[in-house]
């Protein structure tokens, strides 16, 4: 596992693991200052990051999320249809 490097677009993909380096192809490609602020939202500044003004930053966090969401609710809704079979 590589660690991500500072000012370079990454990927995030729920089923790969989120954060993923430049060289994984897989996913939803996000900029450095995306990476930055998701940093800050799970290291418990999620205030700071609440009151940033909107943005194209604030717009890619704001798929991110709904992308995971998406991706773990489809998940357990699949384990449950499995557990009724």
């Amino acid at each position: 596992m590589r660690p991500l490097r500072r000012n370079r677009t990454s990927q995030f993909s729920p089923a790969e693991g989120g954060l993923l380096c430049q060289h994984h192809k897989r996913g939803m490609q996000i900029s450095p200052e995306a990476v930055e602020l998701l940093q800050k939202i799970l290291g418990g500044e999620l205030a700071a990051a609440l009151n940033a003004p909107e943005s194209q930053t604030t717009k890619e966090i704001d798929a991110i999320a709904s992308m995971a969401i998406e991706y773990f609710l489809e998940r357990k809704s699949n384990q449950r249809k499995i557990l009724r079979t």
